[in-house]
């Protein structure tokens, strides 16, 4: 959080009843904000009646067994101290839904939860969204604006897509975050908030620090608690109960009553590996719930060809090193290379870019054999 330390107690975040994700200039706005006349976000986000809201940890679907459950457990511990939470992982593995769940966990549930996606706005139009602008403070700005900072005073802002700022912002930020305060553009003065910081990237950010496109002193502000959410080919135990929980929601918003999958369905969706995670497993329920014509558990026929296409299965990650992970795959890539090249030595290892004698001992290695079909030279 800002202006406070993980020390200070958390029984002065007054709980008030907040009527939660209304559309922007909500009638429970904060008076100040809709005499500004600029753009409130008092919530997350506005939902179509049909989708269930889920706020907490229940809206996280896994296995008892899921290597989800450590990263579950870290952001359970956060809830209890007002300290900022830095979420990382790979696009749509759910970092907003996890960063809701710390809130809702959290002394600030009853404030509000605002979201703002950092790498969606040129550097003016982000300081604006987040700190407020006042009347022609740059050309666009036709009336003042409170900022989103100022709109989650007592509760939480999640900052998602961290990594993608720039450097010149990075250093506003760092202010905002060591004072507890903003100011917004073209003011001369400026306004303490008490916000709880959440955030979140899918990049490497020690690795960005390293190489300068990071602020360190601002890593360190945002990632007093990190926590890493593992990317669903790492989780595919979880798969099941996450596609019948999208299948539900999906019945509800299309007025379908799918019972289910098939159960060869559903072998075929854990193996695939989910380059999209999540947000790809939703995309791919809606597209097979919108081409069924009945109301039939889901069968192989309706998924993508990406997805029922042969091809090498991928290494369990479970119980292995990086090193077994990576000699796994460099097999699976020499065996198809061979058999595309029907067993021609010469013509795999220039496709590999190894020598004769490097694919030969790598060959061995693995206990591989080259097929007949092809000629040695």
């Amino acid at each position: 959080m800002i202006g406070r330390t993980p020390y200070d107690s958390l029984s002065d975040s007054v709980p008030e009843t907040a009527r939660m994700f209304r559309q922007t200039r909500s009638a429970d706005a904060a008076p100040e904000a809709r005499a500004a006349g600029g753009r409130v976000r008092s919530v997350t986000e506005t939902r179509r009646a049909s989708t269930p809201l889920r706020l907490g940890f229940e809206a996280i679907v896994h296995a008892p067994s899921s290597p989800i459950t450590a990263a579950i457990g870290l952001a359970r511990r956060a809830t209890e101290y007002d300290i900022s939470v830095l979420i990382t992982g790979a696009s749509g593995t759910g970092k907003e839904l996890l960063a809701r769940a710390i809130h809702h966990g959290s002394s600030r549930a009853g404030r509000p939860f605002v979201v703002e996606n950092c790498g969606a706005l040129p550097d003016q139009l982000l300081e604006s969204e987040l700190f407020g602008c006042k009347k022609g403070a740059f050309t666009g700005a036709y009336q003042d604006r409170i900022g989103l900072f100022e709109v989650a005073d007592g509760g939480t802002i999640f900052l998602d897509e961290i990594g993608e700022t720039s450097p010149s912002f990075q250093v506003k930020l760092l202010r905002v975050l060591q004072e507890g305060e903003i100011r917004p553009l073209g003011a001369q003065r400026t306004r303490k908030v008490n916000v709880r910081v959440v955030s979140a990237t899918n990049r490497d950010l020690e690795t960005e620090v390293a190489a300068g496109r990071f602020r360190r002193d601002l890593y360190y502000r945002l990632a007093a608690f990190p926590i890493h959410i593992p990317s669903l080919a790492d989780r595919a135990v979880d798969i099941p109960a996450i596609a019948e929980r999208i299948l539900k929601d999906v019945n509800q918003a299309f007025h379908r009553a799918v019972p289910g999958f098939l159960p060869e369905t559903l072998d075929l969706m854990m193996a695939y590996d989910w380059p999209g995670n999540v947000r790809e497993l939703h995309n791919e329920i809606q597209r097979m719930v919108a081409l069924s014509d009945s109301d039939r558990p889901l069968a192989p026929d309706l998924l993508s060809a990406r997805i029922v296409s042969p091809r090498a299965p991928r290494p369990d990650a479970a119980g292995t090193t990086l090193k077994d992970r990576v000699e796994a795959l460099e097999k699976v890539e020499i065996a198809e290379t061979l058999a595309h090249c029907n067993g021609n030595i010469s013509h795999a290892a220039e496709r590999l870019g190894l020598s004769r004698v490097g694919l030969r001992a790598k060959m061995q290695r693995y206990q591989l054999r080259r097929s007949d079909a092809g000629d040695e030279d």
